[in-house]
């Protein structure tokens, strides 16, 4: 299963960056559209869940007993995974009118936290092997880094600046703009690892 939820993982990061894409150059067609809006989040909501899963057969058939340091950072992942799917599934629901934003980028910045933990483990259990393999996750450390002080840059300005104020939204639709460069480099770089990492799970038989 864990090969194939790479690949699922895979798929699922590109339709999220493509959908995100969209929402930059595009936004009216998400804010005049509720329906449509209604299924992209549905959409999206699956993407993050195929995330969930890659972590957990990851964890149950990837990392053995004895690699505490990646076990643990998996775990960790896999939380910050979950919290994320969270917000996708309040963000469809219909009974969730209010936007809590401290709640959900204080969940973004746990969760890019989590994930940059998690490749640094995981290069450092596999720096000694395939050059390919270390090469990957080491870009996803870089791409994982600047989403994390992207997101943390986010979070300083609403708590100090933002907080309460209309003009968040405006503020965030324009850091969108600027900071779309970060986002391609860290599609890139998280496609890269799991398509480096699904041909090694195949050569590996999994």
């Amino acid at each position: 299963m864990l090969k194939k939820t790479t690949l699922l993982t895979i798929f699922s990061i590109s339709y999220m960056f493509i959908l995100r894409t969209l929402g930059t150059l595009y936004p009216q067609l998400f804010t005049r559209n509720i329906l449509l809006n209604q299924c992209t989040g549905f959409f999206a909501l699956l993407a993050s869940l195929f995330l969930v899963l890659f972590f957990s057969f990851f964890l149950k058939e990837y990392v053995s007993p004895e690699h505490s340091v990646l076990r643990t950072a998996t775990i960790l992942a896999l939380t910050g995974s979950i919290a994320r799917l969270v917000i996708y599934l309040k963000n469809i629901s219909f009974q969730s009118a209010a936007k809590l934003y401290s709640v959900e980028l204080a969940i973004l910045w746990l969760n890019s936290v989590f994930i940059t933990i998690f490749f640094i483990a995981f290069y450092r259990e596999h720096k000694r092997e395939l050059p390919a393999l270390r090469r990957a996750s080491f870009l996803a450390i870089l791409g994982s880094l600047c989403i994390l002080l992207l997101h943390s840059f986010t979070l300083i300005n609403y708590h100090l600046y933002l907080q309460g104020s209309t003009s968040f939204e405006a503020f965030m639709y324009k850091l969108i703009l600027v900071s779309f460069p970060v986002v391609v480099f860290n599609f890139v770089t998280l496609l890269y690892f799991f398509v480096v990492y699904y041909r090694h799970l195949k050569v590996q038989g999994y």
